[in-house]
């Protein structure tokens, strides 16, 4: 590198299935000066989770030198979680839950909720989907009533998130006294 002067014809290799170019090839470097290029690379919708590299060569007549660039393939997905977790309540009376929908990795879409209660017990959602955009959150309120009849004891609640194919739980505990 040290006062080098040349042309450099870069190249780009590319998992499968996937594109790449170079905003300039070849550069033009003149002693002591840099030159670049931008990289850019497309991934099709279809790519697996996980890391991939992208080899940049560079190649001036005889001398050849190489750089890896991982590229981490994510999925969007989103979260679901409820505030509190834990609820006490008595026979024959109600509480309101806080129900969070997260977007996760530039995640935008709308999640339908649903949850999934003791025989007898009843609920209701002020919305019952949520849509939230990449970077974002968004809450409903979950009204949970427990019968007359409810028997002391620990309940399992599972409050359920569901957008296309993405689907995931949340629990609450209720500890009717």
């Amino acid at each position: 590198m040290f006062r080098f002067n040349g042309t450099i014809a870069l190249s780009a290799a590319n998992p499968t299935d996937w594109s790449t170019s170079l905003s300039a090839s070849p550069v033009d470097i003149k002693y002591n000066l840099a030159g670049s290029s931008t990289l850019a690379i497309s991934v099709p919708s279809d790519a697996a989770v996980g890391k991939y590299t992208v080899t940049v060569t560079g190649t001036s007549d005889s001398l050849i030198h190489s750089t890896d660039v991982i590229v981490q393939v994510i999925k969007p997905d989103f979260s679901i979680s409820s505030n509190p977790s834990i609820l006490y309540l008595a026979a024959c009376t109600s509480s309101d839950i806080a129900v969070k929908v997260q977007s996760l990795n530039r995640f935008y879409g709308t999640v339908s909720i649903s949850p999934t209660l003791p025989t007898g017990w009843t609920s209701n959602l002020a919305q019952p989907s949520l849509t939230v955009h990449s970077g974002t959150a968004d809450s409903t309120v979950l009204s949970i009533s427990v019968p007359s009849n409810a028997p002391t004891g620990t309940y399992a609640i599972t409050i359920t998130g569901t957008s296309n194919t993405l689907t995931h739980p949340t629990s609450l505990k209720v500890v009717v006294k």
